[in-house]
């Protein structure tokens, strides 16, 4: 299975094996920035900087610069989207796993939410979410469900990808929903 993995580059720098890895194996690797600023509360200058430091490292251990990015938080002033000059990826749903302890109910959340074209945002940083996800894998797959890169969904239609648009989803035949 391909999965997306949106690197925060101050992380990557720790364990440069584990993205290399996941790029080699086929993973689409994003940019989650260098160090997770809030663009709402950053200025544009420090958040540019560190979304291209970000990219600089991902770059030194994949070979390729990042074509997506997934802001901090979810967070980003309409400005920014073009003045970025990225493909900002979002999130049709969100989990707020990083803050749950309990597998079941993760689980629980991505099987009521999941839907055709869905960007399920997760996060590596909790066991509880691992053990989610193996368990919600298996079972979307029985149930239809395609798990793809966010790159081959949100092309899925024909659609071309554009830097400066936030993409949430793509329900099959009827295009890449935008902000």
């Amino acid at each position: 299975r391909q999965g997306n993995l949106f690197v925060i580059g101050k992380q990557a720098e720790k364990r440069p094996d584990v993205v290399k890895r996941a790029h080699d194996e086929g993973h689409l690797i994003g940019s989650h920035t260098y160090d997770h600023p809030n663009f709402y509360l950053t200025p544009d200058s420090t958040a540019i900087e560190s979304i291209e430091k970000g990219e600089a490292v991902i770059e030194g251990i994949i070979g390729e610069k990042p074509l997506f990015l997934r802001a901090p938080y979810g967070n980003v002033w309409p400005h920014q989207f073009k003045h970025f000059d990225r493909i900002f990826i979002h999130w049709t749903f969100h989990t707020f796993d990083w803050d749950k302890d309990d597998s079941q109910v993760i689980y629980e959340d991505i099987m009521k939410k999941a839907s055709d074209g869905s960007i399920i945002l997760l996060h590596d940083t909790r066991p509880a979410t691992v053990d989610a996800v193996l368990k919600a894998i298996p079972e979307l797959q029985a149930e239809g469900y395609q798990l793809v890169r966010v790159d081959e969904l949100l092309t899925r239609n024909g659609d071309a990808l554009r830097v400066g648009v936030p993409y949430r989803a793509c329900e099959y035949e009827k295009g890449a929903l935008i902000y």
